[in-house]
């Protein structure tokens, strides 16, 4: 085996293969750990069509600038109807109440 391997014409490897191949088996690695979890026992497929229902649409809870937080880290939430208060109705939050939808106008 040592003597075909030195008798044949290998392929140089320089750092951006390697590194390619590193992240095309890490994202495999992350899909199939991914998959796992989301149809395992552990995860309720309730919780599964809440969150696509939050991501979807524009539900009960919004961020100003719509990004929902995704991708930030250690997010601070303030919940205040100042300047919302004619789309959102932030006092039924912790009430387990639906919200009553518009709650006054603003007139500017």
């Amino acid at each position: 085996m040592l003597k075909r391997l030195n008798d044949e014409e290998l392929p140089y490897l320089d750092l951006s293969i390697v590194e390619g191949s590193f992240e095309t088996l890490k994202r495999k690695v992350e899909k199939h750990t991914f998959l796992t979890r989301l149809f395992s026992s552990d995860l309720k497929l309730s919780e599964v069509f809440s969150f696509y229902e939050y991501e979807a649409t524009d539900g009960i809870f919004a961020t100003m600038h719509k990004t929902k937080g995704t991708g930030i880290e250690n997010v601070l939430v303030i919940c205040d109807e100042y300047g919302w208060i004619s789309e959102y109705d932030f006092s039924s939050c912790f009430t387990g109440q639906k919200p009553h939808g518009v709650v006054g106008q603003i007139s500017w």
